[in-house]
């Protein structure tokens, strides 16, 4: 979300939506890519999508109605390229898409021009396409490319590779890891501008790009908590035809993007996210809060919520068990908390979480 830093380490993308608007308070509502990326395809909290078990076999179509759906019932062709293991067809989300392309690890430059292909091939119809790309959250073939190899020190990408199975929301502090990012995201930059310069020729066309992310990295300060700034507050970055170029700092996060890309597509639907409409997009007011949380198996229930300049986190002491219950007959919390607002919430939240099927 650093302006400054987003031109340098990525100057085409930033060229590219500079002419848009660049969200900067935008947030993942949840630490990793599970409940996270699914938030982003149907607009809802992790409690009301129910996909955050790592070990079950999550079908997010069976109870959600995704992204892709809404454009396919409109006439769009549909086709993502994705090669992310928690956004995998085996989690449903194949569903609303008419053409998918997927391949574990695949890296940007597979994606982009299969893509591209795509859009020669269907270039009369309207497309909706959805690109899943994860060159910055690891190394996609278990060794850098050759142009981070040949920017960084030998010892940053023995670091790299030694920490490799390590989950990346409990990495710690690592700046060879920040240099090892900074050149994948310069990587990739130069590869996502051949689309964007395609996009870009296309004179006659409506075309609407966003660019977001399903969560940050722990590595990046010393803050540990699970729901740190540096792990929640991610990019968001929109272009399109009736998008006008601004910097803005209305605070927004992931369920927000469904409902908004349906708004500027002018695609009628039903009141049915969590997310809403930001004021700059044409929504009715300016948004002024977000609700983030973390529901893992063994873990407590966690919770940031930011209004306005205002940040309160809230951790109960119980911890959801290996099956995502909680006992909540005496619920307790571990700050002293004053937002009674946020507790009764919480209550809610958890009571409503316990009813659920697996």
């Amino acid at each position: 979300n650093n302006l400054s830093f987003l031109k340098k380490k990525t100057p085409n993308i930033y060229k590219y939506f500079s002419k848009g608007i660049i969200f900067k308070n935008h947030h993942a509502t949840s630490e990793w890519t599970l409940p996270s990326f699914a938030s982003i395809f149907t607009g809802k909290l992790t409690h009301n999508h129910q996909i955050f078990h790592p070990d079950l076999n999550h079908n997010v179509s069976e109870r959600n109605k995704l992204m892709p759906e809404f454009f396919q019932n409109k006439d769009y062709i549909t086709f993502q390229a994705n090669g992310g293991k928690r956004s995998t067809p085996l989690y449903g989300y194949t569903k609303g898409f008419d053409r998918t392309i997927f391949k574990t690890d695949s890296d940007c430059k597979e994606l982009i021009f299969e893509t591209i292909e795509h859009l020669n091939t269907f270039e009369k119809y309207n497309n909706f396409i959805f690109l899943g790309l994860n060159d910055i959250h690891h190394f996609i073939k278990l060794s850098p490319s050759l142009q981070t190899q040949s920017i960084l020190e030998p010892g940053f990408l023995y670091s790299e590779n030694k920490q490799h199975k390590k989950k990346s929301v409990k990495l710690d502090f690592d700046k060879g890891k920040i240099k090892v990012l900074e050149s994948q995201m310069s990587y990739l930059d130069k590869y996502i501008s051949i689309l964007l310069d395609y996009l870009g020729k296309k004179k006659n066309t409506e075309i609407i790009s966003t660019i977001v992310a399903d969560h940050g990295h722990s590595f990046l300060s010393q803050d540990n908590f699970i729901l740190s700034d540096n792990r929640i507050c991610v990019p968001w970055l929109i272009r399109g035809h009736r998008v006008k170029k601004k910097i803005v700092n209305e605070l927004t996060s992931n369920v927000d993007i469904l409902p908004s890309l349906l708004h500027l597509s002018k695609i009628n639907h039903q009141n049915i996210f969590d997310g809403k409409i930001p004021n700059v997009l044409g929504g009715n007011k300016k948004l002024n809060s977000v609700f983030c949380e973390s529901i893992f198996p063994g873990q407590t229930y966690k919770i940031v919520f930011k209004k306005n300049n205002k940040k309160e986190i809230l951790e109960t002491r119980q911890k959801f068990d290996y099956n995502g219950k909680i006992d909540i007959s005496k619920l307790e919390f571990k700050s002293n908390i004053s937002n009674s607002f946020l507790k009764k919430k919480t209550k809610k939240i958890l009571k409503y979480w316990n009813k659920r099927k697996i």
